[in-house]
């Protein structure tokens, strides 16, 4: 039985993912949302059925969960921190912080959460058979060949008891603060596992210094290539996130949303607003600083210029008339 590792909860968190999409957290997790998925974590940590998720939500959106706050605590997280754990759920990519990949856990209900749980439920090494040779509770006496009639072979003592040995936690990592380090130190194993192999091919084969560099050479190409498609492709488009634009690669598959060009004015300046008595209309000279649209007697709020993130309409300069209708119904 293998030891337990950060990739093996990662990968058992990816099982329980196709396993949760199916059951009863189906509506959040097919097709899952960073909104879904803020609701979801809401209704699991209502539940109250692992001591931990507090603690993971705590960790991750950095504020305490209070279950008669959601409403204010709903409205005040940024649920955009979501969407590296809904590329991981699609296979797209892997978180690369321990938090992060706690409330990946916590969102499919995963029942060993978390980490330190996980990696301690399980021993290094499976138990011997009772009756087999070694087994536990069973030391084996060699005796030397001087030792007439070899009548202590296979003699057997109990084991020594005592607490001062280490060996049965060497290597083993179960603090939060050493677990992204397994992970750097994880990648780092494989590509020079990589190197490893490719350097073992060329030696077996003895193949001349040029071909070796060209290889080598073609091999950096494909490494640089791949990392400026995955880790360099510059953001040159944006997308509509419920009250303001994010930056983003033009071909990601994984966004849903109308994708528009880059402007870095909109990025900045851009927001939905809700209406209030202390919301500032227009500067000291009269001229608005708010917009709007309005769509089935609702009034949408606007700190900027433009057209409408989703009905694409041309946004209007708000008026004194139109702050009499909002203040006479807020609800509008």
């Amino acid at each position: 039985m293998k030891k337990r590792t950060v990739e093996s909860y990662i990968e058992a968190i990816k099982a329980q993912y196709e396993k949760a999409k199916t059951g009863p957290y189906a509506a959040f997790l097919i097709r899952p949302s960073p909104a879904q998925l803020r609701d979801l974590s809401f209704h699991i940590l209502r539940q109250h059925q692992n001591e931990n998720d507090p603690s993971a939500f705590r960790d991750f959106w950095e504020i305490e969960f209070k279950d008669e706050q959601i409403r204010a605590i709903t409205n005040s997280i940024d649920i955009t921190r979501l969407i590296p754990i809904r590329r991981f759920y699609l296979g797209t990519s892997t978180p690369a912080d321990l938090i992060t990949i706690e409330m990946a856990a916590l969102l499919v209900d995963f029942p060993e959460r978390p980490y330190r749980r996980f990696i301690n439920d399980l021993p290094d090494t499976p138990p011997e058979p009772p009756n087999s040779p070694g087994g536990p509770g069973t030391v084996i006496i060699v005796t030397s060949g001087n030792n007439t009639g070899g009548n202590n072979t296979g003699q057997t003592t109990p084991p020594e008891m005592g607490g001062g040995s280490n060996q049965g936690n060497k290597g083993g990592k179960t603090t939060a603060d050493t677990n992204q380090t397994d992970i750097i130190q994880s990648l780092k194993n494989k590509l020079q596992a990589i190197w490893n192999t490719i350097t073992r091919f060329f030696r077996k084969r003895q193949l001349s210094k040029i071909h070796y560099g060209l290889t080598t050479v073609a091999i950096m190409v494909l490494l640089v290539w791949n990392l400026n498609k995955t880790v360099f492709t510059p953001k040159n488009c944006m997308v509509w996130m419920e009250d303001h634009y994010e930056k983003i690669d033009c071909n990601d598959p994984e966004i849903n949303g109308e994708i528009r060009p880059l402007d870095e004015q909109l990025l900045e300046h851009f927001r939905k607003v809700a209406y209030s008595d202390t919301l500032t209309c227009f500067d000291l000279y009269g001229n608005p600083l708010i917009w709007y649209s309005k769509s089935n007697g609702v009034y949408e709020l606007f700190t900027h210029h433009g057209l409408h993130p989703v009905t694409e309409k041309t946004l209007k300069p708000i008026t004194h008339t139109i702050i009499n209708n909002l203040n006479s119904d807020p609800n509008q």
